[in-house]
């Protein structure tokens, strides 16, 4: 069925007619793959797919957050409802690579990955670079997240207030005078304060502290005559959270030792400086600095866990012109890293490739220390049109690292083809590699001697215009693994694995150009892990084989929209208990192949409604949520007796209503 579908989709493509709306003369590959958000910021913009912010803050379910909102495009998978951190194309959502305004964060999502870090309000645009992505971008094989926030508005002071379901904030803006503005926001999540201070969660888990956050933004903008501008920004977020594991709950029969109360905080401050120049008509600079203070901690029975970095960034950019079809990138980057570990904990090391964890029965491992790291890089992009239909770019990147030790010089290349004035051809290729995960690579807990994993991405992509504001794509993507992190008997983790990911996208969109817009996302592919030591092949835990968004908005009125999503993807793999054994202190699962079940098929309907009133001076807004409109009682895993001897289903979301006022002075 699925290869006559695409079949089907590409004779579309090709020869259905329709009429030009415009020229695509000298179109630009540097960003091939790139789905990008809102008004681009950069002048590549044939190449790319367009989704307003205002598009995505009203994507029905969720709730205004243009970040949580992305999961509804193409190639975008997510854990469960719980979860809103994106799986992209295949790889893990810790593959991927934040930027906000040139500069790293901590984290993108508050309690659990469930809620962006930032104010709606303040997002400009991002680009999401799904694969084959550029070579200013390093030490990721996933996807790239580039945040850009707006500025501060020019023309007035201006106070915004906002209360939801979950949080409540407040932003103020404005000029200081001609040549420089500042904003000024922060959230504070309220749930903590509108429930019993302690609960029931059930399943015989107890809140002590309801999970809780707050997070902040401040931008301040200077324009240094015309050819410069300094921009001044600082971000940062925590969450706290407390649960107890009761005694006779089924996680306390299974890890005895997990019994008791666990506390966890997660934070990150964030300070830098950006600064641009107009060197020339031709040439453009942009230095950005950096210092990111970021950090857990946990602590339960079975342990603690103390973890504090310190780090600071330095990034070139310089960009010119020496002539009218020609553009070279040249660029850098320095990293620096102090990290604190404090680890005093019952350890058994997790893999994708072994699901029985045994924390109880496990050795406690005890790691003190500080270290130190640096990353240096230079890469360079060169962007030729070498005919007003053809683009090629070549370039690449050359980094070490000082801590795992090890030079990587990795080439990428692009190319675009205009066919007509409606149909354009885009393909991308490029090689990458990433450092392993922080508890893989320490003393005691992991392997200091292990190595960065790899990956090769290439990307081919279709592009046709139609009349009405409509446009489709698709997509083909293939991306391999090597050297990925697997168990070892002897040295904990050592480089033995290998995976691949591969898949078909296709987007078929409606812009707002008269009362109805959305997109129809469609997307198939396969993601599989293989432990080369041992032979093991398994699929991915992030693997959906089948993907389909379905997003509507309809302007009623000037005050009044509705909208909604459906969204469909085939179960995710997990791993069944299917009998036990006893270890000599208590009874253990035996597991089947890592994977080889699915959970079954998930879909869910969201809708959402929008009203405005306008008044002399200010406005107010509001919208009214249902998540899960029929109720559909998704399956997210199962939770297993004492004996393993039955099972219950874990459910998602039910219905739930939600709710959010929006106040603009």
């Amino acid at each position: 069925m699925w290869p006559t579908f695409w079949a089907v989709l590409l004779s579309a493509f090709l020869f259905t007619p329709c009429y030009a709306e415009g020229s695509r003369a000298d179109p630009s590959p540097l960003e091939l793959p790139d789905i990008v958000i809102r008004a681009e910021r950069k002048k590549d913009k044939v190449s790319k797919r367009v989704v307003t912010h205002e598009e995505l803050s009203r994507v029905a379910g969720s709730g205004g957050d243009p970040l949580k909102a992305i999961q509804a495009l193409p190639g975008i998978a997510v854990a469960n409802d719980s979860s809103s951190n994106p799986a992209i194309r295949g790889s893990a959502p810790q593959d991927n690579l934040y930027y906000v305004d040139n500069l790293p964060v901590g984290y993108l999502f508050h309690m659990g990955d469930t809620y962006s870090i930032f104010n709606p309000d303040l997002v400009g645009d991002f680009h999401i670079h799904p694969s084959a992505f550029g070579p200013e971008f390093h030490n990721a094989t996933g996807g790239v997240i580039d945040i850009t926030l707006r500025e501060p508005r020019r023309d007035h002071a201006g106070v915004k207030i906002n209360m939801s379901t979950l949080e409540s904030d407040l932003l103020v803006e404005g000029p200081i005078n001609k040549n420089q503005s500042l904003l000024l926001g922060a959230r504070r999540s309220h749930l903590d304060f509108l429930l019993p201070k302690t609960g029931t969660l059930g399943n015989g888990l107890d809140y002590v502290q309801f999970p809780k956050f707050y997070d902040y933004q401040g931008k301040y903008l200077w324009r240094v005559g015309s050819r410069h501008s300094l921009s001044f920004q600082i971000n940062g977020s925590e969450d706290k959270w407390g649960l107890k594991i009761r005694e006779d709950s089924s996680v306390a029969a299974h890890e005895p030792d997990l019994a008791g109360t666990i506390t966890g905080k997660l934070r990150y401050h964030s300070q830098g400086l950006v600064w641009k120049s107009a060197l020339s008509p031709s040439s453009m600079n942009t230095l950005s600095l950096n210092r990111l203070r970021s950090g857990f901690s946990e602590a339960m029975t079975l342990g603690h866990v103390l973890a504090d970095f310190d780090q600071f960034y330095l990034n070139e950019n310089l960009l010119f012109r020496p002539a009218e079809n020609h553009e070279l990138t040249l660029g850098g980057g320095l990293i620096f890293s102090r990290i604190e570990l404090d680890l005093d904990i019952k350890f058994d090391p997790p893999s994708d490739f072994d699901p029985d964890e045994n924390h109880s029965s496990a050795a406690r491992r005890r790691y003190q220390d500080t270290l130190s790291a640096g990353d240096y890089a230079l890469f360079l992009r060169d962007r030729w049109t070498v005919h007003p239909r053809l683009v090629l770019i070549g370039g690449g990147r050359t980094s070490y690292d000082d801590y795992l030790g090890g030079t990587f010089t990795e080439p990428r290349a692009g190319t675009e083809f205009t066919l007509s004035e409606t149909i354009l051809l885009t393909a991308g290729w490029g090689r990458y590699h990433q450092f392993p995960e922080g508890h893989q690579v320490i003393d005691v807990f992991g392997n200091r001697d292990l190595s960065h994993f790899k990956a090769e991405h290439g990307v081919a992509g279709l592009e046709r215009k139609l009349p009405d504001g409509w446009t489709c794509r698709l997509d083909g993507y293939y991306k391999t693994y090597d050297d990925l992190v697997v168990p070892d008997p002897v040295k904990t983790y050592v480089n033995g694995g290998s995976g691949s990911a591969t898949g078909l996208e296709f987007l078929l969109k409606k812009e707002e150009t008269a009362k109805w817009s959305g997109w129809l996302a469609v997307s198939q592919a396969r993601s599989k892990r293989r432990n080369d030591r041992t032979g093991q092949d398994i699929n991915f835990k992030y693997d959906q084989p089948l993907i389909i968004n379905l997003v509507g908005h309809h302007k009623v009125s000037k005050t009044w929209s509705v909208g909604a999503k459906w969204r469909f993807n085939t179960g995710s793999p997990y791993t069944p208990v299917i009998g036990t054994y006893y270890d000599g202190t208590r009874l253990r699962p035996l597991y089947a192949g890592v994977n080889s079940a699915r959970l079954p098929d998930y879909h869910r309907l969201d809708l959402r409604v929008d009203r405005e009133w306008k008044f002399n001076t200010w406005t107010l807004s509001s919208y009214i949520e249902v998540i899960n409109l029929y109720s559909r009682r998704n399956i997210g895993g199962y939770s297993y007796n004492a004996d393993y001897s039955s099972r219950k289903p874990i459910h998602q979301l039910p219905t739930i209503p939600a709710f959010g006022l929006t106040a603009k002075f």
